[in-house]
């Protein structure tokens, strides 16, 4: 038997031995994984923190130093130093004020609703168990429907005390949990730094290596990909949180002007749950709902429109300016994408799951596209590009992986 044609029988053996391998020591491996990630932990901070900072560092420095140093007649070389320095001091000292900011009242203000929720727990119950009685006895209700309703609402409020109690002590742990891990914020924050002055430095040493390692046609197609990524994802992210902070501000101003209760603890709720796509307002909302609904029903149905409003006020308005438009999904793979990502990674999952989702989509479409038209199909509209912008026009290189396209008919 020939070289060649052992080749398919060792990749086999080969394969299966590693899977028996993984397979046997997966315990040592989980736990390689976890030291490699408690090492590259600084790193990983870093570039979420870059990445975040990134479309705000752009702006300030193009749109507001830059124009501002031209007029005052610096050279080029001038203008791009000075720009950089003011731009990062200026996106650094906008994210040390928010996160200081929500220290120093958000956090006081939580736990203050939660003593204050759990203190009149008591009185919750009473009023609630009264209420049950008179729309029982109102409405004859057979005494076995209002018992089940009073133990419904006795173990809700239970658990919503147990999950209030667990709340505290878990805010104190993440308080010392963030101090004994400063040193991995802090190098993270410096990390940040140099990641955002020295990126585009760092981008022409990756793309040389590339080149140097891979043939043109992969190179460009694997830029291609980097750059439809890097579209997906920071157009997503940094809008849906600016998108979810507004959005919370909304709801604690709206509930302040009521006077409702509890106007931190929800709209704090109702911000960080706005980023999961779709189903964050939801999910923000049944806390609130339900903390208004033991202190006053009447201020629960005024939440839920004002919720309503501000939602819609979002969508329609706010989101498609902030975030963008549309992120090129229809809306089954949108849900598709937000449930397969929360099974698999949690709320992480739910919120990356979107941009993730279209990155392939997008990718794969240009596949299909470009097959279709190799085959000579017919589509609906052959001048029709199935995504729009210049990052989804392959160059020739590129094109050579998949075949060019046939030239249209005269």
């Amino acid at each position: 038997m020939s070289t060649k044609e052992l080749k398919p029988y060792l990749l086999l053996i080969t394969y299966a031995g590693v899977v028996f391998l993984t397979v046997t020591h997966l315990d040592r491996i989980l736990g390689q994984i976890s030291w490699i990630t408690s090492v590259i932990m600084p790193f990983t901070i870093a570039l979420v923190i870059a990445f975040v900072l990134n479309r705000p560092y752009k702006l300030i420095r193009h749109r507001f130093y830059t124009p501002l140093l031209q007029k005052a007649g610096l050279s080029e070389k001038k203008v791009g130093s000075i720009s950089g320095v003011f731009s990062i001091l200026s996106v650094y000292f906008l994210l040390f004020f928010i996160v200081g900011k929500l220290v120093s009242s958000v956090i006081p203000e939580l736990i203050v609703s939660i003593e204050t929720f759990s203190s009149n727990m008591d009185d919750y119950l009473s009023d609630m168990t009264a209420l049950i009685s008179r729309i029982s006895t109102q409405f004859q209700l057979n005494s076995e429907i209002a018992r089940l309703l009073n133990t419904y609402w006795q173990d809700l409020l239970a658990g919503i005390y147990q999950t209030l109690n667990t709340l505290l002590p878990a805010l104190v742990d993440f308080s010392m949990g963030a101090a004994t891990s400063i040193y991995n914020v802090f190098s993270g924050l410096i990390i940040s730094i140099y990641l955002l002055t020295g990126k585009d430095k760092l981008i022409r040493t990756f793309k040389k290596m590339l080149y140097a390692f891979l043939p043109d046609r992969w190179a460009d197609y694997a830029m291609h990909v980097g750059h439809v990524a890097n579209r997906s994802f920071g157009g997503f992210l940094t809008g849906q949180i600016i998108d979810s902070a507004i959005v919370g501000l909304l709801c604690f101003l709206g509930m302040s002007v009521m006077k409702m209760p509890y106007a931190m603890l929800s709209s704090v709720i109702v911000g960080v749950t706005n980023i999961i796509p779709y189903f964050g307002p939801i999910i923000g909302a049944i806390p609130g709902v339900v903390l208004l609904l033991l202190s006053n029903p009447i201020k629960a149905v005024l939440f839920i429109i004002l919720i309503v409003c501000i939602q819609q006020f979002d969508g329609n308005i706010m989101a498609p300016r902030i975030v963008g438009s549309s992120i090129g999904v229809s809306g089954v793979w949108v849900l598709f994408s937000i449930i397969v990502g929360g099974s698999l990674f949690g709320v992480p999952g739910m919120v990356a799951g979107l941009p993730a989702f279209s990155v392939i989509y997008v990718l794969v479409r240009e596949q299909a596209h470009r097959r279709l038209l190799a085959k000579n199909r017919q589509i609906n509209n052959p001048e029709e590009h199935l995504c729009e912008g210049d990052s989804c026009v392959l160059d020739d290189s590129v094109a050579e992986i998949f075949g060019k396209e046939p030239e249209q008919p005269q």
